[in-house]
């Protein structure tokens, strides 16, 4: 998914730097129980946070200190067999 996906390989460090650098956090299909701290520390450069296709149970609160964000994406899909 480009230069915007959170790869395994990535440090924390360096999915950050990439991440400020675009504006973008997209993690979608990541299987993530909760949002990760990394997102956070994106701060205020954060403009679009996709978490689509994830299991999260809640939304943490802090997602709103994030005063620049003007998307936030987030589509669950489950399709019962």
């Amino acid at each position: 998914m480009g230069c915007c996906s959170s790869r395994s390989s990535d440090s924390p460090a360096s999915r950050v730097t990439r991440w400020r650098s675009t504006g973008i956090v997209a993690l979608r299909d990541a299987r993530l129980k909760e949002v990760p701290n990394e997102v956070l520390q994106v701060g205020n450069s954060l403009r679009t946070l996709d978490l689509t296709n994830n299991k999260l149970v809640e939304i943490p609160q802090e997602i709103g200190t994030l005063a620049n964000m003007q998307r936030l994406v987030y589509v669950f899909f489950h399709v019962q067999p």
